[in-house]
C-alpha cells in the first residue's frame, strides 16, 4: 500500500529546502574550487619568482651571469647593477638586491653578510654574479615547513621599503658614501633608485620586487579566504544531511492519527495491529523517496571532500 498522496505531498514539501540549499552549497564549490590555494599554488610560484628572481616560471634558476645581470638592459658592472647618484638601479629582483648588498669586494677585508659567505669577487663585467648569488642563497636559513602567509609577505615588503633612505634626488637601501653602489664599503654597498619626482616614484612601484610582492600578498590573502570557506562545506552538507534524515518521524508524528469512538469496541490487539500495519506502510514508502535523496547528498559529500585541500 502506497503512503497517501498527503503524505507523500508533506515528504516533499519537507523536503524541497533542504535539496535547494544542497545546490547552492554544490554551486558555492564549484564557483570557489579554482581559488583555493592548491588551486592558485602554480600562478603564486610563478608571481613570486617574479620577485624574488625576475623569473616568470616556478622553478627559479640561478646557472648564469644573465640570471642575475638581466637578460635584457644587462648590467655590465656593478654601478649599472646596483645603481649610482641620478641613475636607477638595474636590480629588479630581491636575489640582484642581495647580491648588491653582501657581495665580497676585494678592497674590503670582512664578509659583509655571512661569516662563512665565499670570498668571491665580482670583476668588472661581474660574470660571477650568479656563483655570489648561489653561495649568499645557500647561507640562508630553511624554510619553515609551513606555508608562508600573506601575512608574512607583507611583513617582509614592508621591512624592506622602511630600510629605505634618501640622499638628495635618490633613495637606497644599504650603505651609501659617494660615488656608487659598487660594492666597496669605500662607495657603497647598496641598490639606489632616482627619486626626483612622480614619474620616478611611479617606476619605482613598478620594480618587479616591490609590485610582485605585493601581487603575491594580495592572491594569497583571497585564495586563504577562499581555502577557509570551502573547508566548511562538507559540515553543512553534513547537516543538511541529518536534516533529510530527520524528516521520517516529523512526517510520522504529523501523520499519526488519534483514536475515535468508532475503534472503541475494536480489542487491544487489533489496535496495535492497525497501528503498526499503517506505520509500516509509511516507513515503507517514505523511506524509499527519502533514501534515494540522502545517497544522492552523501555523494555531493564526497565530491566535496575529494574537492578540498
Amino acid at each position: 500500500v502506497e503512503a497517501s498522496v498527503d503524505t507523500q505531498q508533506e515528504y516533499h514539501a519537507l523536503l524541497q529546502p533542504i535539496a535547494e540549499e544542497a545546490a547552492a552549497t554544490m554551486e558555492q564549490l564549484n564557483s570557489l574550487k579554482d581559488k583555493t590555494i592548491a588551486a592558485q599554488t602554480a600562478t603564486i610560484k610563478k608571481t613570486l619568482n617574479r620577485a624574488l628572481f625576475d623569473q616568470d616560471v616556478e622553478t627559479a634558476v640561478v646557472s648564469a651571469a644573465v640570471d642575475i645581470n638581466g637578460k635584457e638592459n644587462t648590467a655590465t658592472s656593478l654601478s649599472d647593477l646596483c645603481g649610482n647618484p641620478g641613475n636607477n638601479a638595474r636590480a629588479k629582483s630581491v636575489v640582484q638586491m642581495l647580491v648588491c648588498l653582501c657581495n665580497y669586494h676585494s678592497t674590503d677585508s670582512t664578509r659583509p653578510c655571512e661569516s662563512s659567505q665565499a670570498q668571491t669577487g665580482l670583476n668588472a663585467a661581474v660574470t660571477e654574479a650568479h656563483t655570489v648569488a648561489t653561495d649568499l642563497i645557500s647561507k640562508c636559513p630553511d624554510a619553515e615547513q609551513s606555508s608562508t602567509s600573506s601575512g608574512e609577505i607583507s611583513a617582509f615588503l614592508s621591512a624592506l621599503l622602511t630600510r629605505f633612505k634618501s640622499k638628495a634626488t635618490d633613495i637606497y637601501i644599504g650603505d651609501f658614501t659617494n660615488t656608487a653602489c659598487d660594492g666597496s664599503s669605500g662607495n657603497g654597498k647598496c641598490v639606489m633608485y632616482k627619486s626626483n619626482g612622480k614619474a620616478d616614484v611611479e617606476a619605482f612601484r613598478q620594480l618587479n620586487w616591490v609590485k610582485e610582492l605585493r601581487n603575491v600578498a594580495r592572491m594569497l590573502t583571497q585564495a586563504e579566504s577562499t581555502t577557509g570557506q570551502v573547508r566548511q562545506l562538507p559540515d553543512r552538507m553534513n547537516s543538511l544531511k541529518q536534516q533529510a534524515q530527520n524528516l521520517r518521524p516529523q512526517i510520522q508524528g504529523r501523520n499519526k492519527q488519534p483514536e475515535t469512538a468508532a475503534t472503541t469496541d475494536v480489542s487491544n490487539n487489533d489496535k496495535k495491529a492497525q497501528k503498526q500495519a499503517k506505520r509500516s506502510r509509511i516507513n515503507r514508502n517514505v523511506n524509499q523517496t527519502l533514501g534515494a535523496h540522502i545517497m544522492k547528498q552523501q555523494t555531493n559529500a564526497k565530491k566535496i571532500q575529494k574537492a578540498q585541500l
